[in-house]
């Protein structure tokens, strides 16, 4: 537990949802333990946000996104029940110490494919850890955040949408369990500019549990379905190809990412800090 002195009061983080443009649901074990799979994803200037706030009657969690509000009057109330899975576990896996209100907000709804839970848990992990003084390089979040979801929430999940919210920017992500590689990606200015013409987001007003629907696809690929497999593995040799023909990789000593929002193809990674 962390006991509080003189230190700030409230804590910000927030973290970027992705685009997936291939790959996906090829990061999620056992596929990617046994087969090994690969994503190429980039992080865009929707985020989602936690705001921590010390002190109060007892401890209080609010999800404005959900319309869903929890008190319970102290941490051992945290029981993981069905409410506000995410913000539990977060305060379950980093405890801070007294009354507290924990609220999250999203620019895009749940649910809407864009790996909206994986940047919550980045931006959960951020805000907390900064409430405990601690310090996490963003590859330490990213894994900190997956745990956060598929351990201590129970909720399956691969782990392209943490990295994304934890690194920021265009990558090549290849997954061969326990081992992550990442290779930053750096577009084509042609290309880039055509991405950000051609590109629309918009929400169908129709969400969904990706939870479930991973659990159900590979549980399908573990009893062998022929189909899901080579599903998985078309998806996978679709990123392979679209890295090559695309993309080229980031030359050693270029700029990193801007800490700043900025166009599809140089998105933040997460930023978080006290405020008094």
């Amino acid at each position: 537990m962390v006991r509080r002195t003189d230190v700030p009061t409230e804590y910000r983080a927030a973290a970027p949802v992705r685009l997936d443009f291939a790959g996906g649901w090829t990061d999620v074990p056992p596929f990617s333990a046994r087969a090994g799979g690969v994503v190429v994803n980039a992080a865009i200037t929707l985020r989602a946000q936690v705001e921590l706030t010390l002190g109060g009657p007892c401890v209080r969690l609010v999800s404005e996104d959900l319309g869903e509000t929890f008190e319970c009057a102290n941490a051992g109330g945290l029981v993981l029940d069905g409410r506000l899975h995410l913000l539990k576990a977060g305060l379950r896996m980093f405890p801070v110490l007294g009354n507290l209100t924990l609220t999250t907000r999203s620019d895009v709804p749940p649910g809407s494919g864009l790996g909206s839970s994986g940047a919550l848990d980045v931006a959960l992990v951020a805000c907390l850890t900064a409430a405990r003084q601690e310090r996490l390089e963003p590859r330490e979040m990213a894994e900190q955040a997956w745990l956060l979801e598929t351990q201590e929430a129970g909720i399956p999940s691969g782990r392209q949408d943490q990295l994304a919210a934890a690194l920021g920017g265009f990558h090549r992500l290849s997954f061969r369990d326990p081992d992550v590689g990442i290779e930053p990606i750096s577009l084509d200015p042609a290309f880039a500019q055509a991405l950000e013409q051609r590109i629309v987001l918009c929400y169908t007003g129709h969400s969904r549990v990706s939870g479930a629907t991973i659990a159900r696809v590979m549980g399908a690929y573990e009893r062998g379905d022929r189909a899901v497999t080579g599903a998985l593995e078309g998806l996978r040799d679709a990123a392979l190809g679209w890295r090559r023909r695309c993309a080229r990789p980031i030359l050693r000593g270029s700029a990193p990412c801007s800490p700043r929002t900025g166009p599809i193809s140089k998105p933040s990674p997460p930023r978080c800090g006290p405020t008094r």
